[in-house]
């Protein structure tokens, strides 16, 4: 069976939805409609995680301080609430990683009071400087 091919964007939607009804008529081939959606979502899902890392990037990867709130949200079509909260702890591991080849001095899983990440993967001390450059140590 030859491989169905046909554009998931188009310069315009009405190119989309009419190169997707030509393919829908071609007997024979799998469902060019379930194939679109699948392809879209795994599109964006991927986007939604590049956007989490740059968020995460800007938020505490970046020195002498982070991007703020409002100028992300209005770069990303957030909320600046919504900034804070899109991306996760996984997030910000993965941004250390790569920044610094481990993120093992932020999270320390044996010593919750000693962590630099709470579960939500915020300064646990309630800092809002960069984790990178981040000193304050939480007291004894």
């Amino acid at each position: 069976m030859s491989e169905l091919v046909f554009p998931l964007t188009g310069d315009n939607s009405i190119d989309f939805i009419l190169a997707l009804d030509r393919a829908r008529r071609v007997p024979n081939l799998p469902d060019p409609v379930l194939i679109s959606l699948a392809a879209l979502t795994e599109a964006r899902e991927a986007a939604d995680s590049r956007i989490r890392l740059v968020l995460a990037y800007a938020r505490t990867g970046v020195s002498p301080r982070p991007y703020r709130l409002v100028d992300l949200a209005q770069a990303a079509g957030l909320s600046p609430s919504g900034v804070r909260v899109a991306y996760r702890a996984e997030d910000i591991r993965t941004v250390a990683d790569a920044l610094t080849g481990s993120a093992s001095h932020l999270l320390n899983n044996n010593d919750p009071e000693l962590a630099l990440l709470d579960s939500a993967g915020y300064l646990a001390c309630g800092c809002h400087g960069s984790q990178r450059e981040h000193t304050c140590i939480p007291s004894d």
